[in-house]
């Protein structure tokens, strides 16, 4: 087999169990959006530094507003399915 089959098989079998854990364990799905929301943030800004450079005031405002936009947005959305799932459990 080839080395990159083997790694996306290996892959797959880690993010299928950690899918299991998530549906049988509310503190491992709430670790694991919490580590998933965090790795969004930090691709969401760099895709935003990409976007407007650091040379104009204008660009930096932007950026600023764009942060703050997505994470509020990445908080809210974690904290309501969090609440909507530890309702489904109760």
């Amino acid at each position: 087999m080839n080395s990159e089959l083997k790694k996306r098989i290996l892959t797959s079998v880690l993010l299928f169990s950690l899918l299991a854990g998530m549906y049988f364990y509310s503190f491992v799905m709430i670790i694991s959006l919490i580590i998933i929301g965090v790795i969004i943030w930090i691709e969401f800004y760099a895709m935003i530094l990409k976007i407007f450079p650091r040379k104009k005031l204008k660009h930096s405002f932007l950026r600023f507003l764009f942060k703050i936009l997505s994470l509020s947005y990445l908080v809210l959305l974690i904290y309501v399915y969090l609440l909507l799932s530890l309702l489904i459990l109760i």
